[in-house]
């Protein structure tokens, strides 16, 4: 049984159904930040943690040349923690690296490397209300990405309207059915675009299309509600690149990829993702909408080995009569999962037969094709491209505390795992199957 979202929004970013049948709890995410609590976990089982930060045991130390550190954030996107940070050590934006982008509406833990930090003791003085650093070591390496497993999880959903038997439940059910279906569905979760103005997949499509004007105009729509002219005489970081394109084109108005130029390359880079993911989402849906298995390999299709969110070209094949047999075996043992592309220019590799028809569909729907991503007008911002499992599921899950709020709403505490490159809220949608993503949290 196909279960289409309750959402307009999610329709748009390309998250189109369930897996799970269950009834929603509903609910609210993110009423405080102290509801979603995101801390790293790394290869070696280390957990970088919020409030234990000074017993964690930071990995690699030693003479050298970077400082590896842990980041605490609250209310705050990783890139604008590290722009504070990079002016407060006086370092460029490149010298920080970091393990992933973690949430911004949260509160969370991570780890970061600093190359050539010549004051690190003013680490510790860095307490801006939204971003702290617990604690710094010397090491002779920087961060790279391996080091990563994945990311602990600490959620409590509010304002549930069901009483403590009925969410056990419900939940209790969920788990039966994403046993069944091989794990939730891995669309790229709804921070990747931004809820309240999900543009970024808009923009990342104009720029590989390479249509500036429509860049920069989608870019646009995303200034606050409240902002007048008088707020452009601000100091602006270099994030609020929309200020930004604002300023160089009132002195020239022509001058359109002058403006666009004031978005850091990096973020230019993030808006193509934005686009990559959203491809990824329209074509997971068109799978399941064509009735094609999650956790089962047909004649054609792509697979991989889903030790992450990203499955390197290498480490994928071609599912065909001769090997179906036991590809399918290994993918009930989550030794293998079927994968889409995350395309790039670099997309060779495409599923066949009946397994190619989500891609093909999409592609043409789009009007894009791998060589869009080659982006010869920004050779800066080619992207190669990836594969990326179908499914996923979480570890170590424990509902902490369900309890009664008021008279007529409960809150549910839950904690779990999930490896790098995977939703949290991809997760909590299956459990509160909101209708109004933006008023329940997401």
């Amino acid at each position: 049984m196909i279960v289409k979202t309750r959402s307009d929004l999610e329709r748009e970013l390309g998250l189109e159904y369930y897996v799970t049948t269950s009834p929603p709890i509903r609910g609210k995410i993110r009423c405080r930040y102290e509801d979603f609590i995101v801390e790293e976990v790394l290869r070696d089982g280390t957990v970088i943690t919020i409030d234990s930060c000074e017993k964690v045991k930071i990995p690699i130390r030693g003479p050298g040349n970077y400082i590896r550190a842990i980041l605490v954030k609250r209310g705050c996107d990783t890139l604008s923690a590290v722009y504070l940070l990079s002016r407060a050590c006086k370092v460029p934006f490149h010298a920080i690296s970091y393990l992933g982008l973690k949430d911004a509406r949260a509160l969370s833990a991570q780890l970061i490397s600093i190359k050539d930090c010549k004051e690190p003791s003013i680490l510790l003085t860095i307490k801006k209300g939204k971003v702290e650093i617990a604690k710094y070591v010397r090491s002779p390496l920087p961060l790279k990405r391996h080091e990563l497993y994945g990311n602990r999880f600490t959620i409590i959903i509010r304002k549930i309207p069901l009483p403590p038997e009925e969410i056990l439940s419900a939940l209790t059910e969920l788990l039966k059915q994403v046993h069944l279906t091989g794990g939730f569905p891995a669309y790229f979760g709804h921070q990747r675009f931004g809820t309240i103005k999900p543009i970024s997949h808009k923009v990342g499509k104009a720029i590989i299309m390479n249509d500036i004007e429509g860049a920069i105009s989608h870019i646009l729509t995303n200034l606050p509600e409240d902002f007048t002219s008088q707020k452009l005489n601000a100091t602006y970081s270099a994030l609020n690149y929309e200020v930004l394109i604002l300023k160089h084109l009132m002195k020239k108005r022509d001058d359109l990829l002058g403006a666009f130029k004031k978005v850091p390359i990096i973020l230019q880079r993030l808006f193509i993702h934005a686009y990559q993911s959203y491809l990824f989402n329209k074509m997971l849906s068109a799978r399941i909408r064509l009735g094609l298995p999650l956790n089962r390999a047909v004649v054609g299709d792509l697979v991989g080995f889903p030790h992450a969110g990203s499955i390197h070209p290498s480490c994928v094949f071609l599912a065909e009569k001769s090997n179906i047999e036991k590809v399918n075996r290994l993918i009930e043992k989550r030794l293998l999962s079927v994968v889409l592309p995350v395309l790039g220019y670099a997309t060779i590799r495409l599923p066949k037969h009946k397994a190619a028809e989500p891609v093909i569909s999409i592609l043409e729907e789009e009007g894009v094709s791998a060589d869009s991503f080659s982006t010869p007008h920004a050779p800066k911002l080619k992207c190669p491209g990836t594969y990326r499992p179908l499914t996923f599921y979480f570890e170590d899950l424990k509902v902490v505390q369900v309890s009664p709020e008021d008279e007529s709403s409960c809150s549910l505490k839950m904690r779990f795992k999930l490896r790098r490159g995977f939703y949290a809220t991809v997760v909590l949608r299956e459990i509160i199957k909101p209708k109004n993503v933006i008023e329940c949290g997401f």
